[in-house]
């Protein structure tokens, strides 16, 4: 247990302490994904930003004790409707799983 929570603590000050200086890095070398015109106008702002491949997976339950405070739903089978949620994916509607957004 002291080893786990030793190492999460190096991995945190390590990435607090890499992670600006990285970001500046690939501003200045201009490394960035281009944003793609077919896609909806809000992705055009995101024109000349640096990008990673921005894989997500959400996993949550039908009971899910997080949902309230992470997504605002009620319940865990209500998080893929939540305001929240479907803002993290760029949707009005629910988020639909195995579709790919963005």
């Amino acid at each position: 247990m002291t080893y786990a929570l030793l190492a999460g603590a190096f991995a945190a000050i390590a990435s607090a302490l890499a992670g600006g200086p990285l970001v500046a890095l690939v501003r200045e070398r201009k490394i960035g994904k281009a944003i793609s015109t077919d896609g909806p106008e809000s992705h055009l702002s995101k024109e000349g930003t640096p990008t990673f491949p921005r894989n997500l997976a959400v996993v949550f339950g039908r009971w899910d004790e997080f949902a309230q405070f992470m997504w605002d739903a009620p319940s865990g089978s209500q998080v893929a409707r939540s305001t929240k949620f479907k803002r993290l994916f760029g949707t009005d509607h629910g988020v639909v799983p195995d579709r790919i957004y963005g």
